[in-house]
């Protein structure tokens, strides 16, 4: 019973998704069916159930499972972002002729996948919901079957997940080779004996390598850009989102816990890849053009903000990632629900449609203000907290250095930020422009309103945001 009670939430997202599925199979070809209505009371639900009755603290299925506050705290996040995403799904999905009924039950998979990878306690399972998170993407970016730019990003997106999995999958038989086990608290047992062998460094380097894809790090990044601006929209805000969200959990726990003797090994590649996913990531976003190609080279630079805060490796680094990580996901999916909400009407992502928004959607145009300074660490937002945390726990590890690299990088990345600010209420409006209001979806509205709020609230009242992380971290780590 204490098994079952720990996956509760888990158990609550696999039968929505079997819900759904029974509901399209019975249903008429032609019935109306609010697929994506039921999917958004089936996360709140589940998200609900995860507040008021939270899994006993315990490692079950021998070892293979962690439900603590840790892993709670990364799985409520996933069930919000899933919530939002769906909100500022059902009008696209309807506008754009795609099957709704498929969509919301991948989104469901593709959901459970991430909450079962970010409370893995092994190898293997970790593997489970990384599989089990990438198919359902796959088929979610492809599924506008008659758009050319989304069945090629599908199919890259196939070709290289196939790729970083199998680079993980040798990493992982490497260590369970010199382990004897895949479970992390068993490895602990053997770690110290196993410190200076190659074939675990390898393997170790490895797996760094599968999960620097999963983070589009570079150079693991070139993925991002293209999959992101050929996926639906609120799929790309998910991928962008969501999947950084599982992995990074899963990442820290394994470095700092079960790892942490190997940080000769981990720390220089990590922090290699932390720089390098700055100062790339920021440099080739100034000239893109396309609003989600944008996002997705930003993303590439806020997940080397997070490896920053990994390199740390204490305890201010980790209430850091957690804080900031909540920050950029209601920034960096905020804007990309309002890029879908001006998607609905204008068909493209164009960052020059966006000129004159502050009129069309006043809306659309203040949330994307807010959203892109918090992404640009500036005041009252969360993500000037976030990086303050972040820079904090890297000083104080003794990354003076690099810390002033990333903090010139950050001012970097404000000026492509706030063009796109400038494009919405100072940009000059062309004569033969379309100037149509925007009429914004509820749902739309309704997830700009929550993600705008968070933002501003997590940077004006962070200490509640502070204290669960730091009780995320005393369950976390065991040394």
């Amino acid at each position: 019973m204490l098994t079952f009670q720990a996956i509760t939430m888990e158990l609550l997202v696999f039968a929505l998704g079997l819900i759904l599925l029974l509901i399209k199979l019975i249903a008429k070809k032609d019935a109306n069916v609010p697929y994506g209505m039921i999917a958004i009371i089936g996360f709140a639900f589940t998200a609900v159930v995860g507040v008021i009755a939270p899994p006993t603290i315990a490692i079950v299925f021998n070892g293979m499972y962690y439900t603590d506050t840790y892993s709670l705290f990364f799985k409520e996040l996933i069930l919000i972002c899933a919530i939002l995403v769906s909100l500022a799904s059902t009008e696209y999905v309807r506008k754009k002729g795609l099957r709704d009924a498929e969509y919301f039950i991948l989104l469901c998979f593709a959901a459970l996948g991430m909450m079962v990878f970010a409370s893995a306690g092994d190898l293997i399972t970790l593997f489970v919901g990384l599989e089990l998170m990438t198919m359902s993407f796959i088929v979610l970016i492809g599924i506008a079957r008659h758009n050319a730019l989304a069945t090629e990003a599908s199919i890259k997106y196939l070709v290289l997940s196939a790729l970083s999995s199998a680079i993980m999958l040798y990493g992982i038989s490497l260590i369970y080779g010199c382990m004897g086990t895949t479970v992390f608290a068993r490895m602990v047992e053997n770690i110290d004996m196993l410190a200076s062998t190659p074939l675990m460094v390898l393997g170790l380097v490895l797996l760094v390598a599968g999960f620097a894809y999963k983070f589009s790090a570079v150079p693991f990044h070139m993925w991002a850009p293209d999959i992101y601006q050929g996926a639906p929209t609120p799929v790309a805000g998910f991928l962008a989102v969501g999947a950084k969200v599982a992995a990074l959990a899963t990442f820290s726990r394994l470095l700092f816990n079960y790892f942490i003797n190997y940080a000769q090994t981990w720390l220089p590649v990590v922090l290699a890849l932390a720089m390098l996913s700055i100062i790339f990531g920021n440099l080739v976003a100034i000239p893109q053009r396309d609003v989600k190609r944008m996002l997705a080279y930003s993303s590439i630079a806020q997940v080397g903000y997070l490896l920053l805060a990994v390199c740390a490796a204490n305890g201010i680094g980790i209430i850091g990632i957690c804080f900031y990580v909540t920050a950029y996901a209601f920034a960096n999916l905020g804007a990309f629900i309002a890029a879908t909400d001006v998607e609905i009407s204008t068909g493209t992502t164009d960052m020059k449609k966006y000129a004159g928004m502050s009129k069309r959607s006043p809306l659309v145009a203040a949330a994307l203000f807010i959203f892109m300074i918090s992404l640009g660490g500036l005041p009252p937002t969360g993500g000037f907290i976030g990086k303050f945390l972040i820079f904090t726990s890297t000083i104080q590890a003794g990354y003076l250095v690099f810390s002033i690299i990333a903090l010139l990088f950050s001012m970097v990345s404000v000026y492509y930020y706030l063009r796109l600010v400038r494009e919405c209420y100072f940009a000059p409006v062309a004569e033969d422009a379309d100037l149509t209001a925007i009429k914004s979806p509820i749902g739309c509205k309704i997830s700009l309103a929550v993600c705008m709020i968070v933002s501003i609230a997590m940077g004006l009242f962070f200490s509640p945001m502070v204290e669960f992380a730091r009780a995320a971290l005393g369950t976390m780590l065991i040394f």
